[in-house]
Order: structure tokens, then sequence, then C-alpha cells
């Protein structure tokens, strides 16, 4: 790869070619053939170790994440589009091949700048690209890159979990348990090495279970009357107790209008009250407490 000394200078050719131009047209032209064919010497040095690319797995990846931001198929960048083998073969506006191309993204000039930041790729994609380019750059017939065909660090694709198809998995079979989710939590915990925490007495059960449906605590006689019940199912009703209360609605309503950034009043300098503002909370709390179906809630919404 380029040292810096060498992208600091490759980096000023532009202003001195535009200085040249101006000058000497012929002198401008000559020294552009030959800093290209330069930087076409170092950029494609084969490392030893590169034995081939793969275009899905190596080639379209880069491609997605990196560049097809700005050359896709609808209206592409300098048009340029990336998302296929006529675009890549056809090129862009300015005429230039593949050699100058990689020279780019090479130089780190391609990607460019977001912010002020450097978008330069890492070594080992712009060695990707190298070895791809100059063993010619074959692209699948029938393949069209999209830029949200696969999720990365960047942004999120079709293949993001939540915008799969719901399908029914299969229970796992763990000693122990009586209930699925019970199966699919220790399953999962036996994974990582992790074992459930023990059991607790049912005086730190009721206030824990209050906290988390309620946001509020126990009485102290719902706390005895807990802890000297000797019902099987005294759990089982307690939750079903605690379920049913309009403070449970209350309590998980806040999480949703904390999302949506509701307010009773507009904030800032001026402040002033929003009057019908308690209808919309107070929706949220109904229908969290009449068990609204999510996708229905925003029908309704």
């Amino acid at each position: 790869m380029l040292g810096v000394a060498e992208a600091d200078s490759c980096s000023k050719f532009p202003v001195l070619m535009s200085h040249l131009r101006f000058r000497c047209p012929f002198a401008a032209n000559l020294l552009k053939w030959v800093v290209t064919f330069a930087c076409l010497l170092v950029v494609c040095q084969i490392p030893a170790t590169c034995l081939g690319v793969d275009f899905e797995s190596d080639i379209a990846p880069i491609l997605v994440r990196r560049c097809l931001e700005c050359h896709g198929s609808k209206d592409p960048s300098g048009g340029l589009n990336l998302t296929s083998a006529p675009g890549w073969k056809r090129g862009g506006e300015s005429g230039h091949d593949l050699g100058w191309l990689l020279e780019r993204v090479a130089l780190g000039e391609m990607p460019p700048e977001r912010k002020g930041q450097s978008q330069q790729l890492p070594d080992d994609e712009v060695g990707s690209l190298r070895e791809w380019i100059i063993s010619g750059g074959e692209w699948p017939a029938e393949r069209v890159l999209d830029l949200y065909e696969r999720t990365s660090d960047v942004r999120g694709g079709r293949d993001w979990w939540s915008l799969q198809p719901v399908r029914r998995p299969e229970v796992p079979h763990v000693a122990g348990t009586n209930h699925p989710i019970d199966a699919f939590i220790r399953a999962k915990l036996g994974d990582v090495g992790m074992v459930p925490a023990p059991a607790v007495d049912r005086r730190t059960l009721i206030r824990r279970l209050s906290a988390d449906l309620w946001g509020l605590p126990p009485t102290m006689d719902e706390i005895d009357s807990f802890a000297e019940s000797d019902d099987p199912l005294a759990t089982e009703k307690l939750i079903d107790r605690l379920l049913a209360s309009p403070h449970f609605g209350e309590r998980w309503a806040r999480y949703w209008l904390d999302v949506v950034r509701f307010a009773e009043t507009s904030g800032y300098e001026r402040d002033q009250t929003k009057p019908f503002a308690w209808k919309y909370r107070d929706w949220v709390v109904d229908a969290i407490n009449a068990d609204l179906p999510y996708d229905q809630s925003w029908v309704d919404r």
C-alpha cells in the first residue's frame, strides 16, 4: 500500500494538475498518465497470500456497504451504477477505466469524506477489490445488488431479525422446566454457562413482582397474606391479580410514552400546555390494559 508521504503527495496531485492545465496542457496530460501508471504499479502488487476472491462473499458485501448509497440504480453519482454487471462494465460519465476507479479507492478518495471524516477502506477490502479487478472483475450475470439486501454495521437490511416472517420455533428440551418460555431461557443460560438464580422466599417474591408489574410496593397485609398462604397456585393467582389491575397499564405505558416523547407541555422557553394531551396518554394506558395487539394499536393510532 502507499505510504503516508506518498498518499500526501498524491492528495496534492489535483492542485498541480489544475495549474499545469492552465500553463501547459501537454505537460498536464503527460503527467496525468505517468502518475496514473505509477499509482497502478503500487496498488496492483498482489500479496502472495491472496489466493482468489469470491464475488458473493468478498466483493458484494463491500459494494453494498461502501458504494451503493451513492452508486445505486436510481440517480447514481457520476452515472456509475454499481448494482449490476451492465452498470459496472459501462462505467461512469467520466469514461475512466477500472484501474482509475481502483486508484481512487486506494488513495482514500472514494468513498468521499463524510462530515469531515475519512471513509477510506481498510487494507483488506482494498486488497480484495484490487485482486478482483485485476483478475477480470467477473460479475455473475443475473446478480443485482441492493442497498438493503443485507445488514451491516452501517445500516439494517431486509435480513434484519425483526423483518423476518414469524415462525414457531421448536421448544428446547431442558430438564426441570414446566413452561416453554422457561425452556428457552434455561437453554440460553446453558449456552453461556450460566444457571438460574436461586428461588427466593415469598416475601421477596411479592415485592419483586409488584415492583416489576406495577412499579409500586405491596402493602404489608398483601405481603403477609401471600407469605402465609398454603395455596400451591398462590404465585399464579398473584400474577393474574397484578396483571388485571389498571396499575399495570399505568406502569408499562410510561415506556411507550417515553419512546414517542409524550409531554403535557411544549417545553423550552414558552412551555405552553397541551390541554388534550392526556387523551393520548389514557389511550395508551387503556390499550395496554386491554392487551391490544401491536399491529392493531398502529391501525388505531
